[in-house]
C-alpha cells in the first residue's frame, strides 16, 4: 500500500516573470516539464559556438523553454535583446566588442524587466 499523506520527492523551481508564472519540475522520471502560461523566451550570448550550441542544446530539452536566438559578442547581443525582448538572457562575462559586464549595464538601465543569468570560467 502507498502511503500518499507524504509528497512525492521533486526539485521544483519558481520564477515571477513579467509575462506570467514560471515553474519547472523535476519528478522521479528525470524529465524536466517546464508548466506556465507563456514560455520562457532566452537569448545566448557566449563568444563561443561550442558553449552556446551545448546550453542550447540542454534547454531545448526542457517543454515551455524557447531560444530564440544566439550572440557571438556583446553588440550582437544588445541588438538581439532590443529586437527580440527575451525574458532572460544567459550572458557570458568575457565578449569581444563589449563585455559582458557593459551589457548588464545597458540592458538594466533600458530593459529592467528583463532577468539575467551571468555565465563565466575561472579567471574571468
Amino acid at each position: 500500500m502507498t502511503d500518499t499523506s507524504k509528497p512525492n520527492p521533486m526539485i521544483s523551481i519558481s520564477m515571477t516573470q513579467s509575462a506570467g508564472r514560471h515553474s519547472a519540475r523535476m519528478g522521479n522520471s528525470g524529465k524536466e516539464e517546464l508548466k506556465s502560461t507563456n514560455p520562457i523566451r532566452v537569448v545566448l550570448a557566449d563568444d563561443h559556438a561550442l558553449v552556446r550550441a551545448g546550453i542550447r542544446a540542454l534547454l531545448e530539452r526542457i517543454r515551455g523553454v524557447e531560444v530564440l536566438a544566439e550572440a557571438g559578442d556583446g553588440q550582437e547581443a544588445l541588438r538581439l535583446i532590443k529586437e527580440l525582448q527575451p525574458d532572460i538572457i544567459l550572458l557570458d562575462i568575457a565578449m569581444p566588442v563589449l563585455s559582458g559586464l557593459d551589457v548588464l549595464l545597458l540592458t538594466t538601465a533600458h530593459f529592467p524587466p528583463l532577468s539575467i543569468i551571468i555565465l563565466s570560467t575561472p579567471g574571468t
